[in-house]
């Protein structure tokens, strides 16, 4: 039995693809809109700029656990934000499962986890310099998109993103994000 354990060991390590084949990294830019429960506001749009990175590893073909970190600004449009000039801020770590379609220009589909914290404060052009920071939350990130590969090991990734997680006292911020990645695979 010990011997058709190894053997079927060896296998799996001899059809897996090498280690640094498995590896990627992807960095993220675009804009995001979004609102924050405690603004008293609907979904608004003033978009802010939004960034990204992430390193991924491929356990199987198609399936990739990605980690990393994002931040996305937003602003709000209703509310007591409008006379006040709010800008929120979303940052912290995302992590999660990747997978995607072998085509040319692949689908891909994205689901995990996020921990971050929202900071808020007035916009440049505010009356009075007032910031701060709403309690970090977790929640979930959905998305989906493209990738067009552009050589061997570099590819060029358009998506959207939902995201939702709960800050101070229970209030729920969710943002939407559309941005474009430059993944490098190792």
């Amino acid at each position: 039995m010990k011997r058709v354990l190894w053997m079927m060991g060896i296998a799996a390590a001899a059809a897996a693809p090498p280690a640094r084949a498995q590896l990627a990294v992807e960095v993220r830019g675009g804009a995001g809109v979004g609102n924050h429960a405690a603004a008293i506001t609907k979904f608004g749009f003033d978009p802010g700029p939004s960034i990204g990175a992430a390193l991924s590893w491929a356990p199987r073909p198609r399936v990739e656990v990605y980690a990393g970190y994002s931040r996305t600004g937003f602003g709000c449009t209703g509310g007591f934000c409008p006379e006040r000039g709010m800008r929120f801020t979303s940052h912290g770590v995302d992590a999660g499962v990747r997978l995607s379609l072998p085509f040319a220009a692949s689908p891909w589909l994205r689901v995990g986890v996020v921990r971050h914290t929202l900071d808020y404060g007035r916009a440049p052009d505010g009356a009075e310099p007032a910031s701060g920071r709403a309690a970090g939350g977790v929640g979930f990130e959905v998305g989906g998109g493209l990738e067009v590969r552009v050589g061997r090991t570099l590819a060029a990734t358009p998506g959207i993103r939902y995201v939702r997680y709960g800050a101070a006292g229970g209030d729920g911020v969710a943002m939407l994000v559309g941005d474009v990645g430059l993944r490098i695979r190792m």
